[in-house]
């Protein structure tokens, strides 16, 4: 018998666990992307609540508690971390408009949890801003809930105007 017998048993064995790894690596590393999506929605939930808050309230309180609030009943695990900045991305807690927020959630692993890796912390940051806007009178953009939209006929006009926002150089 010769010595070269069962060479290539031995190396199938090493290929399949070479390509198994690359699997579960593939794997692991899709459900990490789809938490840091889910991560980015929840981030950017919170930051749009928080903003909103400030806009309307003026109450930096109340703005944080319901950008966290908003990160949290989108999938953010506690504790989710919200600032406030100015333009240029500073903290400023003070007087900063821009809501700033970071979610993060564990996200499991699965194939390198045989290597001892049983999970990773997936984070993800969003900013929502509270200013007027600099052209349009001030106007800002407006979310309807898309109900609002399905019976409509196409062509039909919809206007929208606050009657507390008109001055004379807005009108035509």
């Amino acid at each position: 018998m010769s010595r070269d017998a069962g060479q290539a048993l031995v190396h199938m064995a090493l290929l399949l666990v070479v390509l198994l790894l690359i699997m579960g690596l593939a794997i692991d590393y899709g459900l990490a992307l789809t938490t840091r999506r889910q991560m980015q929605n929840a981030a950017g939930a919170g930051s749009l609540a928080g903003a909103r808050e400030l806009c309307l309230m003026d109450n930096r309180g109340g703005a944080a508690t319901k950008a966290a609030s908003y990160a949290l009943q989108n999938g953010a695990e506690a504790p989710v971390s919200v600032e406030f900045r100015d333009a240029a991305g500073s903290v400023d807690m003070a007087n900063g408009q821009v809501v700033w927020v970071e979610a993060n959630a564990v996200s499991p692993m699965v194939f390198l949890g045989l290597a001892g890796i049983d999970n990773i912390t997936v984070r993800a940051s969003a900013g929502a801003a509270c200013q007027k806007t600099g052209s349009g009178c001030g106007f800002w953009p407006i979310a309807y809930a898309q109900g609002a939209w399905e019976n409509l006929p196409c062509g039909t006009s919809i206007y929208i105007w606050d009657d507390d926002k008109i001055s004379s150089d807005c009108q035509e």
